[in-house]
């Protein structure tokens, strides 16, 4: 939501969209920003569910291609990572559309490390996560971690407050 963000504030006409998983959480944040948004079939992958895997993953492909295919010559794909991402940057290789990819965690996770070969950007919160991409055809740029603007000028007394948190005590968040 961050990189929107930005996005919008640079080319305030750029159309965004996100591809979204079905998990019920996904749909109650961008509902809340206002993001147009798809749902896919996608699933994380585990030996047990393999097939369910592979299933919402050929069917979340075709519907990425559906998405990105009109608007291929002028769109790029921006990856942040987890199962979901798979089928947009998978789709839009396939398209020959742009991918970049965010990773904000200093180990990349495993949908970061198996797609990162797809990018032609990744961008990286730390200079130490740069290493895990070195094989990568794309270039790696330490960018730091995007943050939605709802999340910057408040300070540590007024997350305390909005959270309910006990002032005395020390809290990890």
């Amino acid at each position: 939501i961050g990189i929107a963000e930005q996005l919008r504030l640079i080319d305030p006409g750029c159309e965004i969209m996100f591809l979204a998983s079905r998990r019920a959480v996904d749909a109650a944040i961008l509902d809340e920003v206002g993001y147009e948004y798809a749902k896919l079939d996608a699933v994380g992958f585990s030996a047990r569910r393999a097939l369910r895997f592979f299933w919402g993953l050929f069917k979340s492909v075709k519907v990425c291609k559906t998405i990105i295919r009109p608007v291929a010559d002028r769109a790029v794909v921006v990856s942040a990572g987890g199962f979901v991402s798979a089928p947009a940057v998978l789709a839009a290789r396939k398209l020959c559309v742009g991918v970049a990819m965010t990773n904000v965690d200093a180990v990349p996770g495993k949908a970061n490390g198996l797609l990162g070969r797809y990018a032609d950007e990744i961008f990286v919160q730390f200079e130490a996560t740069a290493k895990y991409f070195e094989k990568v055809r794309g270039e790696v740029t330490v960018s730091g971690c995007p943050l939605r603007g709802d999340f910057s000028g408040a300070g540590a007394e007024e997350y305390i407050a909005g959270m309910g948190l006990d002032a005395g005590k020390r809290t990890l968040v």
